[in-house]
């Protein structure tokens, strides 16, 4: 597998949980180099059953901006139909009105803001000829969102929900 980032690698494994359905531990990680370049490494125990759990990503040489899952080019490793749902979640966490989130809860509600917004991103980076073929959702979850919401995936409503999240995290200020 060929991750563009620490930060995909992690949502890799968020979207991949133990097989006992708890969150994949990673008590350990490391980065090695092979013969072919980096490889990242996460390894832990299940907290709930146990079970060792291990990934490793084989690290793209092209070094993104430490605020983006990844460079230019289309994530391998998780599909745009699993970008968005995580998108879904992150912006479902909190009102839609700055005003109304309490003070001391407003960095994590922008930050989450503006990390679904990027989940956003790299969905807009699958699109050809203004739309995400179906060809590009290779997860269950990914597939039964196209096929249930299609009309998301054209490249003009992703601009548009990209650019009401911008206008929201502006109205957090800094």
């Amino acid at each position: 597998m060929i991750a563009r980032s620490s930060r995909e690698c992690l949502l890799y494994m968020q979207l991949h949980p133990c097989a006992c359905g708890a969150p994949s531990a990673t008590a350990s990680r490391g980065v090695r180099a092979t013969a072919s370049g980096l490889v990242a490494s996460y390894a832990g125990a299940c907290p709930q059953c146990g079970r060792e759990n291990a990934f490793e990503f084989e690290l793209d040489p092209e070094i993104p901006p430490l605020d983006a899952y990844g460079g230019a080019r289309p994530s391998q490793i998780i599909c745009p139909g699993q970008f968005a749902l995580h998108s879904d979640e992150l912006a479902a966490r909190w009102p839609a009105a700055p005003t109304t989130i309490p003070a001391d809860e407003r960095a994590a509600a922008r930050e989450a803001l503006v990390w679904a917004m990027h989940d956003l991103e790299e969905v807009a980076k699958f699109a050809r000829d203004g739309a995400v073929p179906e060809a590009a959702f290779t997860s269950e979850a990914g597939r039964e969102l196209y096929h249930a919401q299609p009309g998301r995936f054209r490249s003009a409503r992703l601009t548009a929900r990209m650019e009401a999240y911008r206008r929201l995290v502006a109205a957090f200020g800094d």
